[in-house]
């Protein structure tokens, strides 16, 4: 399977389960601290964070190998975000579907040379399919905390 029908598939999946498990909390939990020993974060702190990562460092990462831009981010600062959001988890779940939409049009466009050509990331010299694998990683973590 070429990679790019693999985390489009994989990705959207992903997608609709993280807005499921985030829609399994009853309302008065989700931003209520989970029980001790089954996470740090409530619920809507999870979605939050995953969004801002997604936004701010997944997507402008994935595009390194659409438009070559190196994003900087300078202005990466998940607890000032969190403390200016609004608190409304329906706007935070929109927009991360939105955001992942974004990454998966930059993966419909890769042919198969660019999910294997290694570029300077954040994390250091990093191919596409490893930079798509960490996105998956780090939501599915997050998903998993969530279903906590």
């Amino acid at each position: 399977m070429d990679a790019s029908a693999l985390f489009e598939r994989q990705l959207g999946a992903n997608t609709e389960a993280f807005v499921w498990a985030v829609g399994q909390v009853p309302a008065g939990r989700l931003f209520a601290a989970p029980p001790r020993l089954q996470g740090e974060w409530p619920a809507a702190r999870q979605a939050f964070h995953l969004l801002y990562y997604e936004r701010e460092v997944a997507l402008p990462s994935t595009r390194l190998w659409a438009d070559g831009a190196y994003p900087t981010f300078e202005g990466y600062n998940d607890q000032a975000a969190l403390d200016a959001w609004d608190h409304n988890i329906e706007h935070v779940l929109a927009e991360f579907a939105r955001v992942r939409e974004g990454q998966l049009a930059v993966f419909r466009g890769a042919d198969e040379a660019a999910w294997q050509e290694e570029r300077d990331t954040t994390w250091g010299r990093r191919t596409l399919y490893w930079v798509a694998s960490k996105t998956l990683q780090h939501a599915l973590e997050h998903t998993n905390a969530v279903l906590k």
